[in-house]
């Protein structure tokens, strides 16, 4: 204890680096499912922070330049302070993208339903589904549904039963029937005559069933070549208006009254005995547009010409109703979902019962009812589902809030790349020759990091009352607070340039003049791309471990997110910040770079088999070497490497390796991966990736050439070797 002593001169810089990565905690791990709460799917949000790393790229180095040119390091270190304070506060106020989900509506056996299908199964939230499933209530939906196809209207007219949208109005019904002889009636002063059988015009034949048609009854005129029908019925050339096609029971007839018992008797009589057909014509008068679709659907004859719509211009291109869904009726069929329409309410109050031709359910014709249909319903869940699917990727691009989520998150991006950058020039300034305590300096970094995390998951779940759309409110309070701490205490921060260095791009160029710095930075690109993966969709594989495991699990999901964040630096990254430079001593830079490959393999090797989300926690120990001990070899040995001057520079420079080439090839190359084929083996084939890495590492530390000096003009320590 009598050696330990406080570096007051360093108090300012360790209070910046806990301020500002406790400014920063309560939002950087979060966006990425802010980003899908707003709407965003993983091939959108991977697209943006593919980007976003290149606009460090080119920021880090800008302004390292101008702080080294200028002896500006102080200045641009606070103004992007206050960029980054303003770019997330500008985050909090973008709505979320407009959910108009569509679904598709069908016919099936008789059936009414509409469905919405995933690119796949994995996109699914299989507890909003199990939720659903088992719930015995209904939902209501109002549904506006294309109506490209006049087939589809003449669905809606004739099973649906919805007269305003019958076509035919005025019009004719000519077939010939064939009525057995044996069938022939007569009561009450009528006689009735059975038809077997009917043959349209066209030549094909149907039974002509009764279906809700007792209450029409269309007038004909029937042409009957027997002489006994004729004497009662009327000519077969001039035929007779007195012929009414009723229906009673399951058939359909003629009837014809007005007739006395004496001719009715006779007429009976004369077929006594036989036990043929009768085959007559008749033309049968439409007077109401939903007669011939009635007929139509009872005798099943919706594919013959006279059955066809026949004014489809007339109707309008959407029919929008009030759709009755009873939950406990959906069906899951891989990755597609089905919603049976139980009842229909249209504009005018009235209910309809939407049945399907089911005789039509082997006909190839797919437009007899197939509709795409803009719905939304009284039951959040289901809409959550309809919205996942319904959007392609390019739409995002149409909507202004996918613009301005895109320009805060570059700016805020850009600020937090800059002042990181400087922020280590300036810390590695103020050491001087003690290069190696870079890390006891940064971990204060890791000791605000992770108290915010733990304490704003905590208080994301407790102030949300919804588990599928958090409250991020506290998180951007949190955030403004602590980063305008940050700039407070950084204004009080004492330092002065000493070292200015005219000619800043030459000296940089001598930099790739040497093997082990390009190898360097290779290996500053490839645990880039880890990192980006790790940035980027961590916590997203966590959430969709949730829902698969246990449906509870989410509602304690940001509390577990949060307490990975502090294991991660309690656990990892405070520890060896600490003894980072002792590490770096005793191995070397190379033998630490490949530990660091090592620790990204097996942590996401670890990442690709969980099962429970919660054994996430102890892997998270791993970010001692993929973070603490990354950041101090990359940092450290960029400093051994900077020529006097220039150390902003070269900071920026290999800051903007790491994120702006690194983390944005992790982020395009993660999120495409992981809409394709799912998060565990995405983080896979990234483990493999990086083990691949360690074992080229381990090869070149074999290799002599390697471990010489990587700058001329520096002791050929342990420090200044690759």
């Amino acid at each position: 204890m009598s050696n330990f002593k406080i570096e007051k001169d360093m108090l300012p810089m360790k209070g910046h680096y806990f301020l500002f990565n406790a400014g920063t905690a309560p939002l950087v791990p979060y966006l990425p499912t802010f980003a899908k709460q707003l709407g965003f799917s993983t091939y959108i949000v991977g697209i943006i922070y593919t980007f976003l790393p290149i606009f460090g790229l080119l920021a880090k180095p800008l302004f390292g330049a101008l702080g080294d040119r200028f002896e500006k390091h102080k200045f641009i270190f606070i103004l992007f302070q206050v960029l980054t304070i303003g770019a997330f506060t500008a985050l909090y106020f973008i709505p979320d993208l407009p959910k108009n989900p569509s679904v598709e509506l069908s016919c099936g056996d008789g059936e009414t339903f509409f469905h919405t299908c995933a690119k796949n199964s994995t996109e699914l939230d299989h507890c909003k589904v199990g939720s659903l499933i088992s719930n015995n209530g209904t939902a209501k939906c109002q549904m506006s549904c294309d109506m490209s196809s006049t087939a589809m209207w003449q669905t809606v007219c004739e099973h649906w039963k919805i007269p305003n949208y019958c076509f035919t109005e005025e019009g004719n019904l000519t077939f010939t029937s064939f009525i057995p002889k044996e069938q022939i009636k007569t009561e009450k002063g009528c006689a009735y005559l059975t038809i077997d059988k009917a043959k349209m015009f066209d030549g094909k034949e149907y039974v002509p069933k009764c279906k809700r048609l007792a209450e029409v009854s269309l007038p004909c005129k029937l042409f009957c070549p027997d002489k006994r029908v004729q004497a009662l019925f009327g000519g077969i050339k001039t035929g007779s208006n007195d012929v009414d096609l009723q229906c009673s029971g399951n058939g359909t007839y003629y009837a014809s009254c007005e007739h006395s018992e004496q001719e009715l008797q006779t007429f009976a009589k004369s077929f006594a005995g036989e036990n043929d057909h009768i085959e007559c014509s008749s033309v049968c008068k439409i007077k109401k547009p939903w007669e011939l679709p009635n007929i139509c659907d009872g005798w099943e004859a919706d594919d013959t010409i006279q059955c066809q719509p026949q004014k489809p211009d007339e109707l309008p291109s959407l029919i929008s109703f009030q759709g009755l869904v009873p939950l406990d009726k959906t069906e899951r069929v891989a990755q597609c979902l089905y919603f049976k329409l139980a009842q229909i309410t249209t504009a005018d109050g009235a209910f309809h019962y939407p049945s399907c031709p089911s005789h039509f359910k082997n006909n190839k014709t797919t437009d007899h009812f197939h509709s795409k249909c803009r719905l939304t319903c009284t039951n959040d869940e289901m809409n959550s589902l309809f919205e996942a699917p319904s959007e392609n990727q390019e739409s995002h691009l149409k909507h202004y809030q996918f613009w301005l989520f895109f320009l805060f998150m570059s700016l805020n991006w850009i600020g937090m790349a800059v002042v990181v950058s400087i922020a280590d020039a300036i810390c590695f300034e103020k050491l001087g020759n003690k290069a190696e305590n870079y890390g006891k300096q940064r971990l204060w970094g890791s000791v605000g990091w992770g108290v915010l995390s733990l304490l704003t998951g905590f208080l994301i779940d407790k102030f949300s009352k919804d588990n599928d759309n958090k409250d991020y409110s506290v998180a951007f309070v949190l955030m403004l607070i602590f980063l305008s701490l940050d700039v407070i205490v950084s204004c009080c921060l004492q330092y002065k340039q000493k070292k200015i260095v005219v000619n800043i791009f030459e000296n940089v160029g001598i930099l790739f003049s040497s093997w082990q710095t390009c190898h360097f930075f290779l290996w500053t690109i490839l645990v880039g791309m880890c990192t980006g993966l790790l940035w980027q969709f961590l916590f997203w594989l966590l959430e969709d471990l949730a829902k698969t495991e246990s449906c509870d699990e989410t509602v304690y999901i940001k509390t577990l997110q949060g307490l990975v964040s502090g294991i991660q630096c309690f656990g990892g990254e405070i520890p060896f910040f600490f003894i980072s430079g002792t590490i770096l001593k005793k191995i070397g830079h190379l033998h630490s770079m490949t530990l660091i490959l090592l620790g990204f393999g097996l942590r996401f090797i670890l990442y690709s088999i969980l099962t429970n989300p919660w054994w996430a926690l102890p892997i998270e120990l791993f970010q001692g070497l993929t973070f603490g001990m990354l950041f101090a070899t990359m940092n450290s040995y960029a400093s051994l490497i900077s020529p006097p001057g220039i150390e902003a520079t070269v900071m920026g420079l290999v800051g903007a390796i790491f994120e702006g080439v690194g983390t944005s090839l992790g982020s395009f190359v993660g999120g495409i991966l992981y809409g394709q084929i799912g998060g565990p083996a995405t983080f896979r084939i990234f483990g493999c990736m990086a083990l691949v890495g360690c074992l080229i590492n381990i090869m070149l530390a074999f290799c002599k050439s390697f471990t010489k000096p990587a700058v001329e003009g520096t002791e050929s320590d342990s420090n200044d070797e690759l």
